[in-house]
């Protein structure tokens, strides 16, 4: 399970990195985030 997230993890962060948050939202900014289950929480490259 831990490999699974990893991948979608990097597969969002991917996503994220073509998404000019400045235009969205003047100041808005990519932030840090976490994906999880009941069991496992994912954040960056720490489990």
């Amino acid at each position: 399970m831990n490999e699974k997230l990893r991948e979608i993890y990097n597969q969002i962060l991917q996503r994220l990195a073509l998404v000019d948050f400045d235009k969205i939202w003047k100041g808005f900014h990519q932030c840090k985030f976490a994906l999880y289950t009941d069991e496992v929480v994912y954040f960056a490259d720490t489990t």
